[in-house]
């Protein structure tokens, strides 16, 4: 597109602007945290919202991925800081396989149970499958800061 060179990030620079993420996401500046929201308001979303009690289970385990899911894009973006996309493409590409492997598995097995059961296990799949992407990333993110010559 054009021909200007970006400066690569400095490692202080990037230190600073993950640790703000973070405890922006932790912290939500005074407001609760979205997994509180959707995992106490599960009743009322279920119940009042989608006027369908079955889903309250659902979404209760659903509002465990929100946290791995805000944390995993902050070590994606780390990544694309210091220009190592490949660590955070290959995270992502064995995590929606996983996610792909282990929905069809958990579906198959629950879905005796019905419709309810099948959502479960699709709302299970999700949310197992984003904390190990997550600690994947993790991973990828220590052995990267490993092998760099400076410390972060």
């Amino acid at each position: 597109f054009s021909s200007i060179a970006i400066p690569p990030a400095r490692p202080r620079d990037l230190q600073r602007c993950n640790v703000r993420i973070l405890r922006w996401g932790i912290q939500m500046r005074g407001n609760p945290n979205p997994t509180f929201l959707l995992f106490f308001g599960a009743n009322f979303i279920g119940k009042f919202i989608l006027n369908d009690v079955r889903t309250v289970i659902s979404l209760k385990v659903l509002a465990f991925s929100l946290v791995p899911v805000s944390l995993g894009s902050v070590v994606g973006g780390y990544f694309v800081g210091v220009r190592r996309v490949g660590f955070n493409a290959a995270s992502q590409v064995l995590g929606q396989m996983l996610k792909i492997f282990v929905t069809v598995i958990l579906v198959v097995r629950l879905s005796e149970g019905g419709v309810e059961s099948c959502v479960m296990a699709l709302c299970l799949g999700i949310t197992l499958t984003e904390i190990i992407g997550f600690l994947i990333q993790v991973l990828c993110f220590a052995y990267d800061r490993y092998q760099l010559p400076y410390s972060l």
